[in-house]
């Protein structure tokens, strides 16, 4: 395995494409990198300025320069002795042009019965998926635009989804890469890519939205046992990478934020402070913010995600609870210290995951009092060792993260102002100095 020493990220787009790339390799060996770095190039929407929004993952994006230009790029890295580390998309796929996407297209033509139905997760209880994508004024998208069938139904914008989504994107729908059949279908090009050489590295995009982190990073070193993989995982304060995941660390956001912490004088906090209170009105602590945009994110934002969570939950616990499981299970969510528990239904819970879980209890039951009842109630069956309602253990996961960051990075961080050098991803605004 080649362990970057220092990597430089380009940025594809169809005006700077691979064969760009391999034209500034001389330069970028000129600087001491040891890795190029690429963000996504399988094919993803039309015009895209970043990658990150896949649709066919049987090809490199022809508008970056297809298959040529990765070896164009290849021959030229090699050239250099320098390596390739590229960033992949496990986790969704762009359907906001269903034209585009012949996977999404066949979905929302046949349903159910889609030959790629299993590649989504898509709640099939609801009926026809959902696609919200119907305006205020009851506008429709284009004539031509979806296909004409009743395997789907076009919904008003606000009402969210029957799929789950990358975050609150409507565009992005989340992929089932834990079905065999869709891992080996997503990553085919990539695993080749591994087995031919060109491939030095990884990048994991978005992990905590999977159903199984640990389960993935396991079945991406059986296409690729020998390269440097790497996730892009926040961790928070005190918290570390589970030491059972196959993989060679995370992408560093806790070190950057570690470096701007050493980087900041203690004895600035209580002028700014001040300043912050006296120029912008903002007296609340950081705790206070990251809890009011956690508790605005979780109902406008998250509302299709807790709803199937509360049908799920409400199957899981008695009767009389059913009226409290709603309220219960956003506290949760909100207390939760850290983006996901990392529990895998059917396995004991690992020691973090079992102290994170029940600090969000403890904190949920403070806030929430007339359903501490039902918080207990819920508590070990999100521990998920018995192994029953593994549906509900696995979304509670996949929806903890999104609130996170939702409510934290995108809502407090945009409100607590004191030093914004503190409000990159992966910081601690409520920190000052270490």
């Amino acid at each position: 395995m080649s362990t970057p020493s220092s990597t430089y990220r380009l940025q594809l787009t169809p005006s700077f494409t691979l064969f760009d790339a391999a034209k500034l390799v001389p330069y970028l060996a000129d600087l001491g990198v040891s890795h190029v770095y690429c963000s996504p190039w399988l094919r993803s929407a039309p015009g895209s300025q970043h990658g990150y929004d896949v649709v066919d993952h049987t090809q490199v994006d022809q508008e970056l320069g297809g298959a040529s230009g990765v070896v164009a790029l290849h021959q030229a890295c090699r050239s250099a002795g320098l390596g390739i580390v590229l960033d992949l998309v496990p986790n969704h796929m762009h359907v906001g042009d269903p034209q585009e996407n012949a996977v999404w297209w066949d979905v929302l033509e046949h349903g159910e019965q889609s030959q790629f139905a299993s590649w989504f997760d898509i709640d099939w209880t609801a009926g026809p998926v959902r696609v919200p994508v119907v305006g205020d004024g009851g506008e429709q998208p284009p004539a031509g635009s979806y296909p004409d069938s009743a395997a789907h139904e076009l919904v008003l914008w606000r009402e969210g989804p029957s799929y789950r989504r990358f975050f609150d994107v409507d565009t992005l729908a989340g992929l089932r890469v834990e079905d065999p059949e869709v891992f080996t279908a997503t990553h085919a090009v990539i695993a080749d890519q591994v087995a031919s050489g060109v491939l030095d590295g990884l990048r994991i995009d978005h992990p905590d939205g999977l159903a199984d982190p640990e389960g993935y990073l396991e079945q991406l070193r059986t296409i690729a046992p020998d390269i440097w993989v790497v996730t892009e995982k926040i961790l928070a304060e005190h918290e570390e990478l589970p030491t059972s995941w196959p993989c060679d660390g995370t992408t560093g956001y806790d070190a950057a934020s570690a470096v701007t912490q050493l980087m900041c004088d203690p004895a600035g906090e209580g002028e700014l402070t001040r300043l912050a209170a006296e120029l912008g009105g903002d007296t609340l602590t950081w705790h206070e913010h990251a809890d009011a945009g956690q508790r605005l994110v979780v109902e406008a934002l998250f509302r299709p995600e807790l709803d199937r969570l509360t049908t799920l939950a409400a199957a899981a616990l008695p009767a009389e609870q059913s009226g409290s499981v709603r309220l219960a299970l956003a506290e949760l969510l909100i207390q939760l210290p850290v983006y996901r528990a990392y529990v895998r239904p059917g396995k004991d819970p690992t020691a973090a995951a079992a102290r994170y879980l029940d600090e969000a209890a403890v904190a949920a039951r403070l806030a929430a009092p007339a359903v501490a009842d039902t918080i207990d109630a819920l508590l070990p069956v999100l521990l998920g060792a018995s192994g029953d309602h593994a549906e509900l253990v696995v979304r509670f996961q996949q929806v903890s993260g999104p609130v996170m960051a939702k409510g934290v990075e995108d809502t407090a961080c945009y409100r607590a102002l004191r030093l914004l050098a503190l409000n990159e991803v992966g910081g601690d605004p409520g920190a000052f100095g270490t």
